[in-house]
């Protein structure tokens, strides 16, 4: 991808997640000239529904008294962690995959909204075990985390609910349209690079992608506590290249498709972000994935 369709990519997610959230905010804000807090990030555990502590890094924007500003949540790729402070402004050609996720974080910052920044289960600060967006588990965490920020921070309300976006690739794209499919609250997405059908990304019909597989597998092992099925899927894949069963119900569960076979996918905007040259989550799951919101007239 050539550099100046990165330096747009960026730029379209940023002002992309700012017009989906447009009116989240406070309808009668203070004018410029009532004194405002500063600027603050700082460090949150949170202990989440099963008591697992979920590092984050919760940045806030000058707000005047009384002023209440839109939430996003955004989280790690596999094999990364969370943003834990701010990043430059100025876009680094050098590090791409670094500016993607954690300039993000400093943009929205900067432009005025409530960001918080987690280790998913099993990454980074956080406890437990990786279980690859597990809507029992992972995707869960996320709902406690709003339901925190509800209680603890000036977050933006409709009905006396949070509203409330998200942003992230990758890994960190996986959570986005199943937390909008179990929370309301999510208004607004930005997916990018991220999967529509596990089955699909990892074993197209139902043969494994071994080199994709393998390195994902040595970064989870090496980098996160992941659950014991990730290491015995990869072993009992590796076997025969065909996942068993079982493993194939699991990466369903893990994924849009379950919900959106069944007309039951979120009615949520979305900026829906694919690499053509991707050949892990490639732009046919972006395609599915923008299909099962149209449907529900997202």
């Amino acid at each position: 991808m050539c550099l100046p369709m990165r330096i747009s990519i960026i730029r379209c997610l940023a002002a992309g997640a700012a017009i989906l959230l447009a009116g989240c905010g406070n309808s009668n804000p203070p004018g410029d000239s009532v004194p405002r807090a500063e600027a603050r990030y700082f460090t949150q555990v949170i202990p989440s529904f099963d008591g697992t502590p979920i590092a984050t890094t919760v940045f806030v924007p000058p707000l005047a008294e009384g002023e209440r500003a839109p939430l996003i949540l955004h989280s790690n790729g596999w094999g990364d962690t969370r943003t834990k402070q701010p990043t430059g402004l100025t876009y680094d050609p050098n590090n791409f995959y670094g500016d993607m996720h954690h300039g993000m974080v400093t943009r929205m910052w900067r432009a005025g909204y409530v960001v918080i920044s987690l280790d998913n289960r099993g990454w980074g600060d956080s406890g437990g075990q990786a279980r690859i967006m597990d809507p029992d588990k992972e995707i869960r965490d996320y709902s406690v985390v709003i339901d925190w920020a509800e209680a603890n921070l000036p977050i933006a309300l409709e009905q006396g609910r949070a509203k409330v976006g998200a942003v992230g690739g990758s890994y960190g794209g996986g959570f986005q349209i199943p937390l909008a499919h179990r929370d309301p609250r999510i208004k607004a997405i930005a997916p990018w690079v991220t999967w529509h059908d596990l089955r699909y990304s990892l074993a197209p019909d139902t043969v494994m992608r071994s080199g994709h597989v393998t390195l994902l597998n040595l970064a989870g092992l090496l980098l996160a506590r992941v659950d014991p099925f990730i290491p015995r899927a990869y072993t009992q894949t590796l076997a025969t290249n065909t996942p068993p069963q079982d493993v194939l119900d699991t990466l369903k569960h893990h994924s849009p498709i379950e919900f959106c076979e069944q007309g039951a996918g979120p009615k949520v905007d979305a900026l829906i972000v694919q690499g053509t040259r991707d050949t892990l989550f490639d732009g046919l799951e972006g395609w599915q994935n923008a299909e099962c919101l149209r449907a529900q007239g997202a």
